[in-house]
């Protein structure tokens, strides 16, 4: 109970704080809107600045020239914005006829007047949403209706004459949004310059809190990940600059009226990954499936949107960006509709960026590494712990999806050594320390064996092939473990390979001398993976020497780890048993021993050892 009690308080701290940093950034947003908008444009102007004071220019200045630069351009960019705005509302009604034209032709008939009703509402909607947005400001506040402009005398719902006025506080909404907007504008702005100005002091700052006897890391940490998030804000915005300005000039090729205006939102939507592309494309094209009275500006448009984000989503940004930062889809869904939720549109576009932040941050914070496992695309298990995750859950068609493909691009001793040792490894730690019973394990095997069933199997074509045996040293998930090396070892050498079912140490080997009629296999593997003590390995070895002094004996200690060279991390004299830490090493050897079932010398003996030495050290 104390500990259900423990926990239930740590949760409810954990949602009081949630609670209290998402009102904060509510309450906050006028400051925190454009510090997050500053932080950001100084990640992409940070390289800029750089370089500009490698080139002996004071470094105030740099940041001067730098941001007036990049005001001059968003200026830029929004005057042709909103130009080309104001050009498109002009014009909109004027498409109207060939929207309704359209819908007759998708509906095929004349008949169905309340679709051809609704298009024309909803292009007079949008028209008058675009005139009362340019009018006020996007403030809000409802403009007269259609057909009552200002200063015109009407009349009310019960008859009385009224003056439609702008008294109602719009034309006050337009300049106080103008205010806002410039007091926000300049606000990034001075942020932005502090931020390139005095970088180093708040880096220092970072230091001093992170800890100065951890200097080395916190800076190295510091400095490595403000340069990849730079690159990396700086790279996307000029593709994403760059493709907005391809866009523009392929609509304007193609016909569709007002091009500068969706190059500019394709830019500036290409930040919101995964649905910014989609958001950016679909007006261009509704417009001009609605100008062109037949179908072509509508489909070269939709091509052009489709061929476009393939390249750039699949070449150029893998080719300039590669893998320096990866998002989650999940978490980036998820960003963008937290974000979206706190600071509307702007929090849309910032959702990408600030969640990329995170990422990074936590690759190199230890206690923000959870962040990068929640958020990142990496995978959060290695492939030998995602096996072991599914041979637990006794999911076997995950498992077996997960190990397909890997036997099909490579070998089954490749595998047995990346994948399937490892995860039994695991497996044998959590049975050693008591963490499931013999019910589980039981439902472990069962899932395990489909795997062994995938691994190819030899023809019988009735040849006598060399014969070898695995043998599980001790305990369940030894003798999974030699089930598989048995059918990877017989894949990859060509021998005729076996394991004892059921059976390990010691009883193994009685076993097997009690079933084998013609003097018993040509070389024999112990094989763990479960931290056998060397000196019960040693003891099998021995009985299996007696039993079959005609034998190879090897021993595969998949709990042993190679050293730098690649070398096994246990070896005894040449004409002794071999100590191996691979399926590798040992298919390696057994291909070398393969050929005869004769009784081998002693000098033979070692000489072939010592090849598959060379062998295993050169591979």
């Amino acid at each position: 109970m104390p500990m259900v009690a423990g926990t239930i308080r740590d949760v409810a701290a954990a949602l009081v704080i949630a609670a209290l940093l998402i009102a904060a950034l509510v309450l906050g947003s006028a400051i925190l809107i454009p510090l997050a908008l500053a932080t950001i444009l100084s990640f992409i102007l940070a390289p800029i600045v750089k370089r500009l004071a490698r080139w002996r220019i004071p470094r105030a200045v740099a940041v001067m020239i730098v941001v007036a630069l990049a005001v001059a351009g968003l200026l830029a960019a929004s005057a042709v914005f909103s130009a080309q705005l104001l050009s498109l509302t002009a014009s909109l009604a004027t498409y109207k006829d060939n929207l309704v034209q359209k819908v007759r032709m998708v509906t095929g008939s004349n008949s169905d007047a309340s679709i051809l009703k609704r298009a024309s509402e909803s292009i007079d909607v949008l028209e008058n949403a675009l005139k009362h947005e340019i009018e006020n400001g996007g403030t809000g506040v409802p403009a007269p209706a259609t057909g009552a402009p200002a200063g015109v005398s009407t009349t009310d719902g019960k008859g009385q004459p009224q003056i439609v006025t702008r008294s109602d506080g719009a034309g006050y909404g337009a300049l106080g949004t103008a205010i806002e907007v410039a007091a926000k504008a300049g606000l990034t702005l001075l942020f932005t310059i502090f931020l390139l100005i005095q970088f180093r002091d708040l880096r220092d700052r970072i230091v001093r809190v992170a800890g100065v006897y951890n200097m080395t890391a916190t800076t190295a940490a510091l400095s490595d990940a403000g340069a990849r998030l730079s690159q990396l804000f700086l790279y996307q915005a000029l593709l994403n600059s760059g493709f907005g300005i391809f866009v523009g000039v392929a609509l304007w090729l193609i016909g569709v009226p007002n091009p500068s205006l969706w190059g500019v939102a394709t830019a500036v939507m290409r930040f919101v990954p995964f649905i910014g592309s989609f958001l950016s494309a679909v007006p261009p094209i509704l417009l001009a499936a609605a100008v062109d009275p037949g179908w072509s500006m509508a489909l070269m448009t939709l091509a052009l949107f489709v061929i476009g984000d393939v390249t750039m989503g699949h070449f150029v940004e893998p080719l300039v960006l590669g893998k320096r930062v990866g998002l989650s889809p999940f978490a980036m869904v998820a960003a963008a509709s937290f974000w979206t939720m706190i600071w509307g549109p702007v929090g849309l576009v910032l959702a990408a960026p600030w969640t990329m932040s995170l990422v990074v941050l936590g690759q190199y914070i230890p206690r923000l590494e959870f962040l990068s496992i929640l958020l990142g695309d990496t995978p959060a298990l290695s492939p030998d712990e995602q096996l072991y995750h599914r041979l637990l859950s006794d999911d076997a068609i995950s498992a077996a999806e997960q190990v397909s493909p890997d036997l099909d691009a490579s070998s089954a001793i490749a595998v047995g050594d990346g994948v399937i040792l490892p995860a039994l490894r695991l497996a044998a730690r959590d049975h050693r320390l008591g963490r499931f019973d013999a019910e589980q394990v039981a439902d472990m095997a069962v899932t395990f064996k489909g795997i062994v069933d995938m691994v190819p199997k030899l023809a019988d074509d009735g040849a006598e092939r060399p014969s070898g045996v695995v043998l599980a040293a001790r305990g369940p998930i030894d003798a999974m473990a030699a089930h598989y090396a048995a059918a990877a070892l017989a894949h990859a050498s060509g021998c005729s390979v076996t394991a004892l079912d059921q059976t390990t140490g010691l009883m193994a080997v009685t076993s097997l001398k009690e079933t084998s009629r013609t003097g018993g296999p040509d070389w024999i593997t112990i094989i763990t993976v479960g931290g056998t003590e060397p000196r019960h390995l040693d003891f099998l070895v021995q009985r299996a020497e007696r039993a079959f002094p005609k034998a190879r004996i090897l021993v595969l200690d998949g709990t042993q780890m190679a050293d730098e060279t690649g070398a096994p991390a246990r070896r005894t004299e040449a004409n002794k048993p071999v100590w191996w830490t691979a399926l590798a090493d040992i298919g390696r050897l057994i291909a070398c021993a393969a050929p005869t079932r004769d009784v081998v010398s002693e000098n033979d003996r070692g000489r072939m050892e010592s090849r598959a030495r060379i062998a295993a050290d050169t591979a």
